[in-house]
């Protein structure tokens, strides 16, 4: 009885132990470091070679993040940046990153921070979606589909 038992727990023990650690690797990838929703593109004006990436970008770390880059396949270049008023005009200025608050939000949108597509390699219509991929500053990687859509009050 006594050799039963302690090659019982000689199997058991283990097993248990490998379930705890693939749940805590479970939740581990389940809660991502940082999350997007709403990625949108506007769709490019009549004879445009440039368009903007909207999206929001939600940090669930206790550290803040930096969106350091963008790549697409759909665009010959991709910059990160800004809009601001300089002398009662609006200026587009690149920047190195954008900040995202430790279990905060950074939204990217019209008339501030965005990701800016120049040489578009084709000219999608709404509906359609693009596929971009944002990097951040310890090294994670996010692909996300932005959809395709005309900015409100255009026809």
């Amino acid at each position: 009885m006594k050799t039963r038992l302690s090659t019982l727990r000689r199997l058991v023990v283990p097993a248990f132990a490998a379930v705890a650690f693939l749940c805590s690797a479970a939740a581990a990838f389940a809660q991502a470091p940082i999350v997007a929703t709403d990625p949108w593109m506007r769709e490019p004006m009549a004879r445009a070679e440039q368009t903007a990436i909207f999206v929001v970008l939600e940090n669930k770390t206790a550290e803040k993040r930096q969106l350091v880059s963008a790549t697409s396949t759909a665009a010959e270049k991709v910059e990160l940046h800004t809009m601001s008023m300089e002398g009662g005009m609006m200026k587009m200025t690149q920047v190195k990153a954008i900040d995202i608050p430790a279990n905060g939000k950074a939204e990217l949108k019209p008339g501030s921070f965005h990701i800016m597509f120049f040489g578009l390699k084709e000219r999608p219509g709404s509906g359609a979606t693009v596929d971009v991929t944002l990097t951040f500053d310890n090294g994670q990687t996010l692909p996300i589909k932005a959809v395709v859509r005309k900015p409100e009050g255009m026809r």
